[in-house]
């Protein structure tokens, strides 16, 4: 089961890779609100990717989520 577990976070980090980044992300959320910034930028972004994994690889589990989405976080926006 860990195995599948691992290949599965794996599947959801490559796909996510492969289809955004921090420009793409960004872009996304400024437009929709200009005014973004600072803390309120960093929380948008993490619930943002959150929202993506959830309904672009159809993850059932919100921690689940919430974890992978800190991970691409910490990823795109610590470099």
């Amino acid at each position: 089961k860990a195995d599948a577990e691992e290949k599965r976070t794996a599947d959801v980090l490559d796909w996510f890779s492969k289809n955004w980044t921090a420009e793409k992300i960004d872009e996304k959320l400024l437009a929709e609100d200009p005014t973004l910034e600072g803390a309120d930028l960093d929380f948008k972004r993490s619930a943002y990717i959150s929202d993506l994994l959830i309904t672009g690889q159809d993850l059932p589990d919100q921690s689940y989520a919430d974890y992978l989405a800190d991970k691409i976080y910490q990823k795109l926006y610590s470099e």
